[in-house]
């Protein structure tokens, strides 16, 4: 199993998701499947999901 790293919008911010924006898909993430977050300067994040993740919901 492999993983996905990319750049998001961050839309909304829940307790146990994250709704964000990348590729011109909106999508609400679960915390739980997020293996990397971190905030970036210009209102962006880069997360790391799991490839199974990113194809389901980006693809």
């Amino acid at each position: 199993m492999g993983t996905e790293t990319l750049t998001v919008k961050v839309i909304e911010d829940r307790e146990k998701s994250i709704k964000v924006e990348c590729n011109g898909a909106t999508v609400f993430l679960p915390r739980s499947q997020i293996e990397r977050y971190t905030d970036k300067p210009d209102g962006k994040a880069l997360i790391t999901i799991p490839a199974w993740l990113y194809r389901e919901k980006f693809e």
